[in-house]
């Protein structure tokens, strides 16, 4: 019997035989690398102001095991999956939440077992390489949704940034490319 499917720590080689769907509607700070993203992103904040940002933010989506044989002879997973993630608005320097999504449509190899399936002439996903032999699929969707991370966070428009006090270091900005005009 098993426990809870998307925490579950299993061997690819005892996937589930029939497609298993996993609905997924989880507090972000169950994902260890998104978690680790937004605490390095949010390092000004304290431990509590940390926490309560996370609380607030989710993972949420929907995921399928597919059994070997979905993919030539490898398993799989595919799916949607959408986070709320606490960052740090690289314009305005304010926390909010980053919007991210992810599709999951990954044949699951380890290791030794790799060999390129567009290679092979196979009409396959994209492998998703193991580390290990055992997987939770949580980690998958967390690394997915961490890839899916844009490379510089910041509020889809200014207008949800906070101003900024130009004059709050009392230093006067230097425009290094003025003298180009």
């Amino acid at each position: 019997a098993m426990g809870d499917p998307l925490r579950d720590r299993r061997r690819i080689s005892d996937w589930p035989s029939e497609s298993q769907v996993i609905d997924i509607s989880e507090d972000v700070a169950s994902f260890d690398k998104l978690t680790a993203a937004s605490r390095g992103d949010l390092e000004a904040l304290s431990e509590a102001e940390l926490r309560a940002e996370l609380r607030d933010c989710r993972v949420t989506g929907r995921i399928e095991l597919r059994p070997a044989g979905a993919y030539g002879a490898r398993p799989g997973v595919n799916g949607h999956v959408e986070a709320e993630v606490p960052m740090t608005c690289q314009r305005c320097l304010e926390p909010f939440s980053v919007r991210v999504a992810a599709e999951l449509d990954y044949a699951l190899v380890h290791g030794s077992e790799y060999e390129d399936p567009q290679a092979a002439g196979e009409d396959t996903p994209e492998a998703w390489e193991l580390e290990e032999p055992l997987v939770r699929p949580i980690d998958i969707v967390d690394e997915a949704l961490l890839m899916a991370m844009p490379l510089v966070t910041r509020h889809e428009d200014s207008s949800g940034c906070v101003e900024i006090d130009a004059d709050a270091g009392g230093e006067e900005m230097t425009h290094p490319f003025a003298s180009l005009r």
